[in-house]
């Protein structure tokens, strides 16, 4: 499941975030930037990124990573669909913090908890087969929200994004719960990715072994 959502995920950000985004703030009949404003409104984005990246981290080992995939997503497909409803600069700047909140919330948290799951032994092939996938979702992504951009319309393609989020979000969190409450909770030691009964001398967080 989370192989999947992550490739869902950068599929739609490659759309979205790296093909529309772009075309809908220079297009003279929306807000007309210039390259240098664009770049400055990425700019933006990576700020709440960097400002952001502490807390979420400490979040995520609080409670663990797999918790924070389907709100992080929610957040940037609210993001996503507000957008195209932004009428001035000011709207959309707010609209891209929003966006970029989702992106800082979700950060390592698909590769960790992929990590997380796999045994010991398969660790490097999980985070192999993860950045796969995201690389898959990043190829078919920008080609096919951009020939639905031609087809649809901009904000159609934009919001379809979105929507494509939500889906993902709510069917991640039903197999989640459904995990969740078939497995019985266990204890994960951080520092060694491994299980223990006390988690001396490493930062622990509780989770059910498949969720």
């Amino acid at each position: 499941a989370v192989v999947t959502l992550h490739s869902a995920y950068w599929a739609c950000m490659a759309g979205a975030n790296m093909t529309l985004l772009p075309l809908m703030l220079t297009d003279a009949d929306r807000f007309g930037l210039t390259p240098s404003q664009v770049g400055s409104l990425f700019a933006l984005q990576a700020c709440v990124n960097v400002i952001g990246a502490a807390p979420v981290a400490a979040i995520a080992d609080r409670i663990g990573p797999g918790a924070l995939l389907a709100p992080s997503l929610l957040v940037v497909a609210c993001g996503m669909a507000a957008f195209p409803l932004a009428t001035d600069i000011t709207q959309a700047s707010a609209v891209l913090v929003l966006w970029a909140a989702g992106q800082t919330l979700l950060g390592s948290a698909p590769s960790a908890h992929a990590a997380n799951l796999a045994p010991a032994a398969m660790r490097p092939q999980a985070l192999a087969v993860m950045r796969t996938a995201g690389d898959v979702g990043l190829l078919v992504g920008a080609t096919a929200i951009g020939s639905l951009a031609t087809v649809a319309g901009q904000d159609a393609a934009m919001q379809s994004s979105a929507a494509a989020l939500v889906v993902c979000a709510a069917a991640y969190a039903t197999s989640r719960r459904a995990a969740l409450a078939g497995a019985s909770p266990k204890v994960y030691s951080q520092r060694t990715g491994g299980m223990g009964a006390d988690g001396k001398g490493a930062t622990t967080y509780k989770g059910a072994g498949n969720g």
